[in-house]
């Protein structure tokens, strides 16, 4: 009978501990305004050379499981409505990491089904797809052409991922920024002289709707030297290989784990 009682006393005090637990969790981040802060550094301990170090991450996952949890339970309207399209730019890069990281290692998201349109992610207690965020929610409640230069889908033919949050008090001047960033970068954007033929991003392609009047028009509102007027214009193959810091590390675990 007094083992019986001890061992009923020891559940209920494990209960009671993880119920205590799960409240401190919850509360690890207590605000919009906490997320951000948090986010942003984040964003600056793991990003790197425009590379998200993964291992890193996958080493210490507290920060980034934090920012996850407050994503899923905090209701969007619960965010302030001037908040709110930074909030989301952010909860959709940290989602992408986060769903890198439950098939880690990989090197790239198209050898994971339906990683983008099947997969489902809490959104203040919601399950969407990552397309669904970005595509009915993102895009369609802000319809801003910048948003296709911040939103980093795990490749490398993404445009740079940046080491800060993006935040609503900055947000507007951070969208420009990074607009410039991507169309003056070689990588994304090059010209080749001998053809006067300009090498544009699939995005340009899959998106376009979204560039008015023209891909060439919103590209010169933001490049340094303009695309000249009459080149003709093609679209690269998307590098779809991982947006990750340590690629050949990652290719070396997969081949060890088979």
């Amino acid at each position: 009978m007094k083992n019986s009682t001890i061992i009923i006393r020891l559940y209920l005090l494990s209960v009671l501990y993880f119920f205590a637990l799960q409240s401190v969790n919850a509360q690890d981040i207590s605000s919009s305004s906490e997320f951000f802060s948090k986010t942003n550094a984040f964003f600056e301990d793991y990003v790197q050379g425009n590379s998200i170090v993964y291992t890193k991450i996958k080493k210490d996952t507290k920060p980034l499981l934090e920012l996850i949890q407050f994503i899923e339970t905090t209701q969007l309207d619960a965010v302030a409505e001037d908040e709110r399209k930074a909030y989301l730019i952010n909860t959709y890069n940290l989602l992408i990491i986060k769903a890198v990281l439950n098939h880690f290692p990989t090197l790239s998201t198209q050898d994971i089904d339906g990683f983008f349109s099947k997969e489902s992610h809490l959104v203040g207690g919601k399950h969407i797809t990552l397309d669904r965020l970005e595509k009915e929610i993102l895009l369609k409640k802000y319809p801003d052409p910048r948003l296709h230069f911040v939103l980093v889908c795990a490749a490398k033919g993404c445009p740079p991922i940046a080491n800060f949050a993006y935040i609503p008090s900055n947000l507007d001047t951070q969208l420009d920024n990074q607009t410039k960033k991507a169309l003056n970068n070689s990588d994304f954007l090059f010209m080749e002289e001998v053809s006067n033929t300009a090498y544009l991003s699939p995005i340009f392609q899959w998106y376009a709707a979204d560039f008015s009047p023209d891909a060439f028009t919103f590209i010169n509102q933001y490049k340094s030297t303009p695309l000249p007027e009459g080149c003709l214009i093609k679209h690269y193959e998307y590098d779809w290989k991982l947006n990750a810091w340590e690629l050949e590390i990652i290719e070396e675990l997969i081949n060890t784990r088979y």
